[in-house]
């Protein structure tokens, strides 16, 4: 059995990151947009459904909401400089 070790809310965060890249995309009539994001989780598989943070304020956010859905893609090494020029 492991032993087991305290952390510090300070560096518990670590445990949680670095996370992969993925793309958030979203559209409403003739509006589109996408945002990377790193805080995302698998919620549930039958439904599939994910958990993501997502700034209030950003326009991908308004997209999502006023559409009710969102596409969610996990960026390569090859797409590494389109996340990193994407979002708002």
């Amino acid at each position: 059995m492991m032993e087991r070790k305290e952390i510090s809310p300070a560096k518990a965060y670590r445990l949680f990151y670095p996370n992969v890249v993925a793309l958030l995309g979203a559209s409403f009539n003739d509006d589109a947009d996408i945002m990377p994001v790193t805080s995302y989780c698998s919620l549930s598989f039958e439904p599939a459904l994910f958990g993501v943070a997502i700034n209030p304020k950003s326009f991908t956010y308004t997209l999502v909401k006023k559409s009710g859905c969102f596409t969610l893609n996990i960026v390569n090494s090859d797409m590494a400089k389109a996340a990193a020029v994407s979002g708002d």
